[in-house]
């Protein structure tokens, strides 16, 4: 016998913990992952150009004595100037590209809790007259507050009466236990 009340126990806390467990968490998590790949290049580009510029002249110079008929003696200096320019361009060009790639990842909650407050509305009918040719009808109202998990309390009040005969008023106090 005792060793019943010790199933029954176990039993009953591992309900409970169920309860417990189901009823504090919120009604409904929905997470997102997002994945994405960065990837940053960059590129640097150096470029140098040298230019050199090489001149050369050549003179050419000569003399000329002619002697004329008559016996004088012309003298004539002539000179001709070349020059030739040289010009060289070196172009160097020096690209370096860095590159770094990262990997990010978010991840996004989205709780979704359950509602606070409930309105009901009770309609129905008081079943130890709904076999007479007039029954008693019921209507009612209920608003609740979640407390804690899924335990609520609550107002009602509800109006009893028979076709065109108000019976009277009635009001109490709620407790629930959402499951």
């Amino acid at each position: 016998m005792r060793q019943h009340w010790k199933l029954v126990a176990f039993v009953a806390l591992v309900v409970g913990a169920f309860f417990v467990g189901r009823f504090f968490g919120p009604e409904k998590v929905e997470t997102r992952y997002e994945e994405r790949v960065v990837v940053h290049v960059q590129i640097q580009t150096k470029t140098v150009i040298k230019t050199a510029e090489t001149k050369v002249v050549f003179k050419d110079r000569w003399r000329e004595k002619v002697t004329q008929p008559d016996g004088t003696v012309i003298e004539r200096e002539s000179e001709k100037e070349h020059s030739k320019t040289d010009t060289k361009t070196e172009t160097a060009t020096e690209t370096k590209t860095d590159s770094q790639s990262e990997r990010v990842v978010t991840a996004e909650k989205k709780v979704t809790l359950s509602p606070d407050w409930r309105l009901s509305a009770r309609f129905g009918v008081d079943i130890s007259t709904a076999a007479r040719a007039q029954p008693q009808w019921i209507v009612g109202l209920q608003v609740d507050r979640r407390i804690i998990g899924g335990f609520s309390l609550g107002l009602w009040g509800q109006k009893q009466f028979t076709v065109n005969v108000l019976d009277g008023w009635a009001a109490g106090f709620a407790v629930s236990f959402d499951f």
